[in-house]
């Protein structure tokens, strides 16, 4: 799903006697294709369903369009039609909602993404449906062009948003197109890669699951309405088309058939196991603690005595808003387990779906003359942190409980090189472990 709302929540004048003066935000790329991987387990699982339907008196006549199912998907992860729409339209209804911090003269604007295609094209797609494409070219175009050609292949009717990059007598918007450091602060976090590179471990919650009991009466039910024998891992897949085709109905065809394999609270029975892998990878305390970067980034921003006002949006990844919702505590620190009732647990693909964005929005309040409150925003609804003496959190209140000082990102991610000779020497296999220290360019 989308972080698109089809109402804003917030009304004009809901601020009350504040008025927003600056404004920070984090948004998820929009909606993209698969990736290579997924699209070889779907037509993996797909040509075997066709060929067991091949066989005389098996086929369920329900499903009998399984024969000739193609899709039309792209292993590619660049973004399509569907997620510049709902960019473009997230970022209409911000310029809406704040039209003085977009469209003041006085008002400093920054623009910035990871170097990812996907994400890219999300900060272009905002950017259109604030300004347009006539009044602004994007800083950085030439750069932007050279190093993702192929960005613009599935933009349909929206290809409009690559108008940005023409060189015009324009005003320049900044936009930084490669602030990895902050948007992909885990890829350079080493100890979080050095310790994401044991699938094995970070998949064992979820593996655990699939053994269940609740997996296994889903894998029976699942099984029965196609008429074959299934297992767990068959389920996670036809899940993963149901949730294609919601997303993507325009590539995967009409009418959700493949979620017809799913009833009543099916869908909730397997989503516990993507959270169960998402949890173990994308949580681990390195990940969590190597965020800090970026919310320290937030609060420079919105404490700046250098902007009186201004505006600071970046376009990355789910793996860049995970770590972080916990790290600021809207995340439980209790640990995720398969035992939470299906009905009341909130899932993380709610949390953080295609298109979805945290925004922080700093306010001036003629009541406050020594603070300044300000306002948080998950998909464009607002949150309340914990810690906050009130439910609008004070700058000065962030400042007091995330102090710069406490984020110390090169002590959680470098890697200690004398520990993991340590654990080398002890190793059952030190010759696998001194090549990995050699890979590494460790000086010991």
């Amino acid at each position: 799903s989308s972080g698109i709302n089809a109402e804003w929540p917030l009304r004009p004048g809901n601020f009350g006697e504040c008025q927003p003066v600056k404004l920070f935000g984090i948004h998820r790329h929009g909606t993209r294709n698969v990736g290579s991987k997924t699209v070889r387990r779907l037509d993996f699982f797909i040509n075997a369903l066709k060929d067991f339907y091949h066989l005389p008196g098996v086929m369920p006549d329900e499903f009998s369009w399984v024969k000739d199912y193609t899709h039309n998907l792209h292993p590619n992860k660049d973004l399509v039609l569907e997620g510049y729409v709902e960019v473009s339209e997230i970022g209409r209804r911000f310029s809406t909602k704040f039209p003085e911090l977009f469209h003041d003269a006085d008002s400093v604007r920054y623009f910035a993404s990871s170097y990812k295609g996907r994400c890219i094209s999300s900060a272009l797609s905002y950017i259109y449906g604030v300004y347009g494409s006539d009044d602004y070219v994007v800083a950085n175009a030439s750069g932007i062009k050279a190093v993702t050609p192929d960005i613009q292949r599935h933009c349909g009717r929206m290809c409009a948003v690559y108008d940005l990059l023409k060189p015009k007598d324009r005003a320049i918007l900044p936009f930084n197109h490669a602030q990895n450091h902050l948007l992909r602060y885990y890829d350079e976090c080493t100890n979080y890669k050095k310790k994401e590179e044991d699938k094995q471990t970070w998949m064992e919650a979820g593996e655990r699951y699939l053994k269940s009991a609740a997996m296994a009466a889903l894998t029976s039910r699942v099984g029965g309405r196609l008429n074959v024998t299934m297992t767990p891992y068959d389920v996670i897949t036809a899940h993963i088309l149901c949730d294609t085709e919601v997303l993507l109905p325009r590539l995967m065809g009409p009418s959700s058939r493949w979620c017809s394999l799913f009833r009543d609270d099916d869908l909730y029975v397997s989503a516990v196991y993507f959270d169960l892998i998402r949890y173990s990878r994308r949580m681990m305390p390195e990940a969590v603690d190597a965020s800090c970067i970026l919310w320290q980034k937030a609060l420079s921003h919105l404490t700046s005595p250098k902007v009186s006002s201004g505006v600071t949006l970046m376009f990355a990844h789910t793996e860049t808003l995970f770590p972080l919702l916990k790290h600021i505590g809207y995340l439980s620190d209790t640990p995720m387990t398969a035992d939470a009732d299906i009905h009341s647990r909130e899932f993380f693909g709610d949390l953080t779906p295609m298109a979805s964005n945290l925004v922080m929005v700093a306010l001036s309040c003629p009541s406050h003359l020594t603070q300044t409150p300000v306002r948080f925003f998950l998909n464009e609804r607002e949150i309340h942190l914990p810690g906050c003496e009130s439910d609008t959190c004070t700058l000065e209140d962030l400042r007091s409980t995330f102090p710069s000082e406490g984020c110390d990102y090169e002590a959680t991610c470098s890697y200690d090189a004398l520990a993991f000779y340590v654990q080398c020497v002890a190793a059952v296999v030190v010759s696998v472990c001194l090549a990995d220290v050699v890979k590494r360019k460790i000086l010991l």
